[in-house]
């Protein structure tokens, strides 16, 4: 299959996922360059990539003791592992504890309808 498209060097370079990469290079002394490098050490080490990308997306949660995967319902690979089996979290908190301008929530279709709505929006429609 041919390309369809391919980022910019400079969009590449303001990527999250290059931020992320970055990231786990630093914390941890990987040498990630890529996608496909990532992709790699996801699958090789699935329970430090969740973990690693929770941290990375600062979700607030109460952890508890464990391990970030569990055997679930379906066994104990993907599909049917149970992630974080011992946290909890709450989506409020964590969808609401910005006020700003900024964008919470992004949505487009397929018939490129776009819709966003920012953290003070949210917050607004929230206490309504």
């Amino acid at each position: 299959m041919s390309e369809i498209w391919r980022p910019s060097a400079a969009r590449i370079a303001d990527a999250n996922l290059t931020r992320f990469i970055d990231c786990l290079n630093a914390r941890l002394g990987l040498k990630l360059r890529d996608y496909g490098d990532l992709y790699a050490w996801s699958v090789a080490q699935p329970a430090e990539f969740w973990t690693e990308i929770a941290r990375f997306a600062d979700v607030r949660a109460d952890w508890g003791a464990g391990p970030a995967m569990a055997e679930g319902g379906w066994g104990a690979q993907r599909p049917g592992a149970c992630f974080f089996p011992n946290a909890r979290l709450n989506f409020a908190e964590n969808l609401l504890r910005y006020s700003d301008d900024q964008p919470a929530l992004v949505f487009r279709n397929e018939r490129d309808a776009r819709r966003e709505i920012t953290y003070r929006q949210l917050r607004a429609a929230v206490l309504a």
